[in-house]
């Protein structure tokens, strides 16, 4: 018994198996009463810990290259990581090491998990628009560090498909760092998954029983076909060998759709239907009725402690063939169902039968529901957009089998079920919107109608006697108030697969008797309601994110989604989060504090063209002029362009270096011939500079450390022919002095102290601190004594094979 304790879901090395059996033998009489006591869920991990060491060779490991992370702001800066579960997996475990620049120090890292689809995330606790639904059953977190510590990540029983990871540096930083001026700090994500997976899954034929005997635990699966409407697991004829006194039946009885049910005590119950069979007694069946996937496998776990059972497991499905009909599915011969492992969809044999159970349902006047109604299917057509993540589904009209519009009558009698699918990556970067509008035109003089709407991923949804939804996403719409009569569901990206939507009508009656309104449930006047529903999706919200955002489509590790870019402070999935907004009279400042700051270079363009230095005029007034129209340009919400953004912002930074380099060249008092050098080759260099990178340090580093070379030099010359320090002590102290520590400061508040919150100040401060150190700077305008005597004479020299055209000849050109 022992030995088939570590014979579970696999094969265990035939020499473990004899090492283990042996220790058992030989310490059974002293650690029996210890053994009594383990836990299932002990001994289960156990099993779990040999398997996976005794076989490698059922390990399936994906591993994943570095991939960088960035600072989350939005959901632009995550990266996305997709991984693949095969079927029949046991477990998954997913290993996530980070590490960091060595410069730095460990940074947060966040990743998140889901199956399906891409991760629904809220790192920043932003609230989300109002009609949306972001539950997820399937999302799983972890923390690490980029200190190359791993950490692990283990789900039993994963769902077989598409699995996506965001992840990034989750920590925030609103400096605004000058490029080239301090060392990155850089994170980098390498992941790896474990796969275990196991063959040792029987497969059941519908209403075909099978007799087991177990010790420890053993996996099933059952194909559902279409129209499904519930299927019951059955456990009889349980019997404890050998033959004891004790009657009852220790199974436990595990059913869960699409994966292997886990084994772990923490049970999902959304998820997973559990029935411990203890409380049976022999004689008596042990079952479970369950809502299985149409068109796939569901599985079924069956585990016993301390015991080897004997049992008999059967299934039997409950199938809808029309709107008031119910069949129990049964087969002489079964499904061509081979027991080892197959991903294909086993056929239904030409054998099945059909045979009534349920007679038909019949209205109920006052509302009523009873869990045994199949409800009325409509079926949905879809129309594919030329837009990416757009689509819409319509209902198919059953009389001439053509296309109508999104109204629709559905009944006040009975639930009405809509089925409509996701596709894979095709779909998923989008929101899904389910619109339902009760018109006006509804007579509500006699009562009024409410509808409960309640979505449900991959299966039909759950509805309670009463007619609770037992989904996390459903709302009601009703004819109380014209706002009532909009309902508007908004789910961001939709896992892949069948979605269904339940709508379950109720007509109710609201009497005022006083300040009190009581409603009494009614019977409906009319059997039909007339309704309005789009079915759709779109990037973004609406393909729109209000009017304090854009939407944005991004490409990250190979897969594209759509998401609001918010501006003006505000923040959030849908940029409706206006925690953070800034005030429109701060906006306001801002503009007027980046433009008009660049009036200070007026007194700097009076005072070159007062000293002659035309060029230089010319420079400081093409840097006021792009500065302020960039500055303009680039506000969020008071803005004005006169060209494009990026022309502007090439035409802002390349004049303000030009300017730096012109001032240091007339400082330098060079000769005319090679101070028109000196420009036009400063001009040609930094328009390279400017557009190989126009953010970077060096671009501004290299024309000013070459311009103060050429003023070095100058000056040094100067000094040595005059035999005198050149400037005078006077202008040190007047002009130069003050203009050096005007610029220093300037360079400084504009290189450290910036960051998003003072950036209008700190920028605008950076403005006026240019402008009035040229004041400063710029020298005197020195006239020679006699500039015929040592300016540059140029004469031409005829030549005799020229000769001046008269005016009367040019006609002969």
């Amino acid at each position: 018994m022992y030995t088939r304790l570590l014979q579970v879901s696999g094969r265990v090395d035939k020499a473990v198996v004899e090492v283990l059996s042996y220790l058992i033998e030989m310490s059974h009489v002293i650690c029996f009463s210890f053994y009594e006591s383990i836990s299932k869920s002990y001994i289960i991990k156990t099993i779990k810990r040999h398997l996976v060491t005794a076989h490698p060779e059922d390990t399936v490991n994906q591993v994943f290259e570095a991939r960088e992370l960035f600072y989350y702001r939005s959901y632009t800066n995550v990266q996305i990581l997709h991984y693949t579960i095969p079927v029949q997996t046991l477990v998954a475990v997913w290993e996530f090491k980070a590490n960091g620049s060595s410069h730095c120090t460990p940074k947060p890292v966040s990743v998140y998990l889901q199956y399906g689809s891409y991760p629904v995330i809220n790192p920043q606790n932003e609230t989300f628009p109002p009609q949306f639904h972001i539950h997820r059953q399937n999302l799983h977190h972890v923390t690490l560090q980029t200190d190359s510590e791993p950490v692990h990540l283990n789900i039993s029983g994963p769902l077989a498909g598409d699995w996506f990871a965001v992840a990034f540096v989750a920590e925030k930083s609103n400096r605004i760092v000058q490029k080239g001026l301090y060392l990155q700090c850089k994170a980098w994500l390498t992941s790896s998954l474990r796969l275990q997976t196991t063959e040792e899954v029987l497969s059941l034929s519908p209403n075909q029983p099978l007799s087991q005997q177990v010790s420890t635990l053993q996996y099933y699966r059952f194909y559902t076909p279409r129209d499904i409407w519930s299927a019951t697991v059955t456990i009889s004829s349980c019997a404890v060998l050998p033959i004891a006194s004790d009657v009852h039946c220790p199974l436990v009885l595990v059913v869960k759709p699409l994966a292997l049910p886990s084994v772990e005590q923490e049970l999902n119950l959304q998820e997973q239907s559990v029935v411990n069979c203890y409380q049976t007694v022999s004689g008596e069946v042990c079952s479970t009725v369950v809502t299985p996937i149409d068109e796939n496998w569901n599985y079924i776990l069956v585990t016993v402690q301390n015991a080897t059972v004997e049992f008999s497991i059967h299934v039997e499905f409950t199938v809808c063939q029309d709107d008031s009909n119910k069949f129990v599915l049964t087969s002489e011969e079964g499904f061509d169902i081979e027991t080892k492992e197959t991903t294909e969809t086993p056929q239904l044999s030409s054998s099945l039968s059909l045979q009534r159970v349920v007679k038909p349902v019949t209205p109920i006047p006052v509302f009523s529901l009873r869990n045994t109604s199949c409800w009325r299917n409509v079926p949905l057509v879809r129309h594919t957009m030329a837009e990416i993540f757009a689509f819409r589904y319509e209902p198919l009209s059953l009389v001439n089998s053509s296309f109508t519009s999104s109204s629709l009558h559905i009944s006040t009698e009975e639930t009405t079920l809509f089925k409509f699918n996701i596709y894979p990556i095709q779909d998923i970067g989008g929101t899904l919107e389910i619109k339902i509008v009760l018109p006006s035109t509804i007579n509500i003089t006699r009562n009024n109608i409410t509808l409960a709407a309640c979505v449900e991923y991959a299966r039909r949804p759950r509805l309670s006697a009463n007619g609770n939804c037992g989904s996390e996403i459903h709302n009601n719409v009703n004819t109380s108030s014209e706002d009532h009569r909009v309902l508007t569901m908004l789910i961001p990206y939709p896992e892949p697969g069948p979605w269904y939507l339940a709508l379950t009508p109720r007509c109710y009656f609201q009497e005022n008797d006083g300040n009190e309104n009581e409603v009494v449930d009614v019977r409906c006047h009319s059997n039909k309601a007339y309704i309005t529903m789009n079915i759709r999706s779109s990037s973004c919200i609406q393909d729109g994110c209000g009017d304090h955002g854009k939407c944005h489509r991004y490409f990250s590790g190979g897969f594209i989604f759509s998401t609001c870019v918010c501006s003006l402070g505000w923040r959030g999935w849908g940029c409706t989060d206006d925690a953070h907004a800034i005030p429109d009279f701060q906006l306001l400042l801002g503009v007027l504090l980046l433009t008009l700051s660049n009036i200070f270079f007026i007194p700097a363009i009076v005072l070159s063209v007062y000293r002659h230095y035309y060029t230089e005029a010319l420079i400081y007034f093409v840097t006021m002029f792009f500065s302020t129209f960039y500055h303009a340009c680039d506000a969020e919400m008071y803005s004005f362009c006169i060209m494009r953004l990026s022309v502007l912002q090439f035409c802002d930074f390349y004049s303000a270096i030009l300017a730096f380099w012109v001032t240091l060249i007339v400082m330098a008092n060079l000769p005319v011939t090679l101070q028109s050098l000196t420009h036009m080759a400063g001009a040609v260099g930094i328009t390279l500079g400017v557009e190989y990178d126009r953010t970077g340090l060096w671009v501004f580093l290299v024309p000013s450390g070459v311009g103060l070379i050429i003023l070095t030099i100058s000056w040094v010359t100067r000094c040595r022919y005059q035999r005198a320090c050149y400037p005078r002590k006077r202008t040190w102290l007047l002009c130069l002095l003050p203009g050096v520590i005007i610029a220093v400061v300037g360079l400084v508040i504009f290189a450290f102290l910036q960051t998003d919150e003072n950036y209008k100040y700190v920028h605008s401060g950076w403005h006026a601190a240019m402008a009035l150190s040229v004041l400063f700077l710029l020298p005197e305008r020195q006239e020679p004594k006699d500039s015929h005597e040592e300016g540059l004479h140029m004469s031409w020299k005829q030549h005799g094979s020229f000769k001046f055209l008269q005016d009367s000849e040019t006609d002969m050109l």
